[in-house]
C-alpha cells in the first residue's frame, strides 16, 4: 500500500507523468514513479528479510535477469500498466510475488485508484 500510496499522489499531482526511460522497445515505458516505487518496496522487503533475493522489473530488466535458483526470492513490478498511468488510463497496479523452490508461494496485486487489495497463496 505504500507504493501504491506513492503512485496515487504521482496521478493526482499533474496530468502528465513523464517518461524517464524505455525498456525492450519505444512503448515499454519507465517513470520516475516506477522506480521509486520499487525502490520503496525493495527496501521495506530488504527490511524484514535481508537473505532474501529480490527481482525488480525496473531495476533488472529482462536481460538482467539470472537464472531462477530454489532461494526464497521476491519480484516486483512496481507499475504494472506504466502507459496506462502515463496516460491517466485507471488500469494500473502494483504486483509482488514471493517464490521459494522455483515456485510462487504468495502474490499480491494492488491497485491504488481503485484502492483494491488482491492476494493468493499456494495450497
Amino acid at each position: 500500500r505504500e507504493a501504491g500510496a506513492v503512485i496515487k499522489e504521482a496521478w493526482w499531482a499533474s496530468t502528465r507523468t513523464a517518461v524517464k526511460d524505455t525498456k525492450s522497445n519505444a512503448v515499454d515505458l519507465v517513470t520516475e514513479t516506477d522506480q521509486k516505487c520499487e525502490d520503496l518496496v525493495k527496501s521495506i522487503i530488504q527490511k524484514e528479510y535481508p537473505g532474501d533475493r529480490i527481482i525488480g522489473e525496473e531495476g533488472s530488466g529482462s536481460e538482467k535477469y539470472d537464472a531462477l535458483t530454489a532461494d526464497p526470492t521476491w519480484t516486483i513490478d512496481p507499475i504494472d500498466g506504466t502507459t496506462n498511468f502515463v496516460h491517466r488510463f485507471p488500469q494500473s497496479c502494483v504486483i509482488i510475488a514471493y517464490m521459494e523452490n522455483q515456485e510462487p508461494v504468495v502474490g499480491v496485486i494492488y491497485d491504488p485508484i481503485a484502492d483494491e487489495l488482491f492476494w493468493a497463496q499456494k495450497g
